[in-house]
């Protein structure tokens, strides 16, 4: 079940990754100084892309993680 939910103040808002988000998370992510203790550095936007198919689409699911992106209003 894909999760649908609305979290949002007057400034931003949360919601689920999509893959229109991929070449703004590969340009942070891919970075091996802002990223040195994280378990995963993608090497490719591929990579990144098949990151977030890969996401889990059920909040709360026992032994999964769930990443949501944070959205400034403004942009």
């Amino acid at each position: 079940m894909a999760v649908h939910f609305k979290i949002q103040s007057q400034r931003l808002r949360l919601r689920p990754l999509t893959i229109q988000d991929a070449p703004v998370i590969f340009a942070y992510s891919s970075d091996p100084i802002a990223n040195q203790y994280q378990g995963r550095i993608p090497k490719t936007l591929h990579e990144t892309k098949d990151f977030i198919e890969a996401l889990e689409t059920e909040f709360g699911k026992d032994g999964t993680w769930f990443q949501l992106g944070i959205i400034h209003q403004a942009s």
